[in-house]
């Protein structure tokens, strides 16, 4: 009896792993690569008014992980189509294949190639980056907050300073190559 209930099992197991790779084969013959690049930059026009720009193609890896390789982006100024605000030789983004089976996105790594981006501050505190980070009305606040509790100094994470004097800033950085850095196994729901 014990050999009968093995065999149960055994086949239910190679049953499930055959359709879940009859599910990833789909996936992968079914990417239309070209669909999603056209999204992502109507989505980045539509809601930050900003040229995205895709010069080379999107690639789709799933094992070990789901991996979307870009090449080519360059990103505009908000409003100002033919200036350029980020530009990234080469980016790879991958997501951990077992919690999106459970509706969560756990990135995995992040890597990037030949990144340039220019940041900008105008003399009442506004930066270019705000509509991205969602910060628009938080800096203008704190640029016209008299208190002095928006005022100091911080950095952007790049090893460049800023200070939050009304001055006009204007900082241009690049980086030959960004090893993958790898992300904390924090999950983000869906």
């Amino acid at each position: 009896m014990s050999k009968l209930w093995l065999r149960r099992v055994a086949l239910g197991v190679f049953g499930v792993a055959v359709l879940v790779a009859a599910g990833v084969a789909w996936f992968v013959a079914s990417f239309d690569a070209d669909r999603y690049k056209g999204l992502a930059i109507d989505w980045m026009k539509r809601e930050h008014d900003r040229t995205l720009a895709m010069a080379g193609p999107v690639e789709l890896s799933v094992l070990p992980r789901i991996e979307v390789r870009v090449s080519g982006l360059r990103l505009s100024e908000k409003g100002r189509p033919n200036d350029e605000f980020a530009s990234i030789r080469e980016a790879a983004l991958a997501v951990e294949l077992l919690p999106l089976l459970s509706r969560q996105l756990v990135i995995d790594r992040i890597a990037a190639k030949g990144v340039h981006a220019v940041y900008a501050r105008d003399a009442k505190g506004r930066r270019n980056i705000d509509d991205l980070i969602g910060a628009g009305e938080k800096s203008r606040d704190k640029a016209n907050d008299t208190t002095g509790a928006g005022s100091g100094s911080g950095s952007t994470g790049a090893g460049l300073s800023t200070s939050a004097s009304t001055s006009p800033v204007a900082v241009s950085f690049s980086f030959g190559t960004a090893p993958i850095m790898p992300v904390p196994s924090s999950s983000v729901g869906s």
